[in-house]
């Protein structure tokens, strides 16, 4: 990154630019007019035109011009066998999105036990490790994207239980997103089986994990209970242009109908960083993997 002997000509350019998100900005606060992982209130319900917006590479923004939205994707093996040698960017027409730069990706790694259906029909599942865990794990990080794995946690099995088999079966490294758990069941029979699992997760890491929900277990259940609420979150949100106002969001799901080509069946969630790219490597910096 250039510090100084700025040329007129990146000064110009820096101008212009800060002038074009000026005028961005207003726009946008105007009023305008499938295979994902949770419900959420009018999810891709909102259209708003912003094509017109190039999201910037990260050389860009290091080098002194806009700083660039930095996006992502989490997949599970409900993408199938993903082709990670072309997997670049995404689109998505709810928003006017087009070949938009991939950053970062979040791979689910386990799940824990549940049971499903009622009465005679009602079957037990046993927890088990994605079957796409280590292919995607790899993958991404030899094509270069910043990593994060998650835990899908159920309310059939001690949290306790399901942070040792998430432990035993994943393997992060120097660099990666600190662990996330995914918190989608809406009762007051998970908030210890959360707390459980982030006990035995952080101690055993070191780092303090995000949690990823909806806002309504988040105002129900977790908001109002300090041992929750000072994590980090990564929010179902239906906007990309407007981050959720939920203190500590770091993340936000904003689609459940991303379109990338390398993704066999296609649709996939879309995420984006709460910040810069610059904020996003100064948060793996002190708060990732060490």
């Amino acid at each position: 990154m250039e510090t100084k002997d700025w040329t007129m000509a990146k000064w110009t350019g820096v101008f212009a630019c800060g002038l074009l998100v000026g005028v961005v900005a207003t726009l946008l606060l105007k009023p305008g007019g499938g295979s994902g992982r949770v419900e959420t209130d009018g999810l891709d319900t909102v259209a708003v035109d912003t094509s017109f917006v190039d999201v910037i590479a990260e050389d860009d923004a290091q080098e002194g011009r806009c700083p660039a939205e930095v996006y992502g994707i989490d997949v599970s093996v409900y993408q199938d066998t993903i082709d990670w040698d072309n997997l670049s960017d995404f689109d998505n027409d709810v928003y006017g999105l087009r070949q938009v730069p991939l950053k970062f990706v979040f791979v689910r790694a386990t799940k824990g036990t549940a049971f499903i259906g009622k009465g005679r029909k009602r079957k037990r599942l046993e927890r088990y490790v994605d079957s796409m865990y280590e292919y995607n794990y790899a993958e991404a990080k030899r094509h270069g994207f910043h990593r994060g794995v998650y835990h899908y946690l159920t309310m059939d099995e001690p949290g306790a239980e399901q942070a040792r088999f998430f432990l035993e079966n994943v393997r992060l490294e120097k660099g990666d997103l600190p662990p996330v758990l995914d918190y989608e069941i809406r009762s007051p029979r998970m908030v210890p089986i959360v707390k459980d699992w982030l006990a035995v997760v952080e101690r055993k890491l070191g780092v303090k994990a995000i949690i990823y929900t909806t806002r309504k277990i988040y105002n129900e259940y977790v908001k109002d209970d300090p041992a929750l609420s000072d994590h980090d979150f990564w929010m179902a949100k239906p906007d990309q242009n407007l981050a959720p106002d939920i203190p500590n969001t770091v993340f936000w799901q904003f689609s459940h109908h991303g379109e990338v080509r390398e993704i066999p069946r296609n649709y996939v969630d879309l995420d984006k960083f709460n910040g810069t790219y610059q904020d996003f490597l100064k948060y793996i910096d002190e708060k990732g993997i060490k």
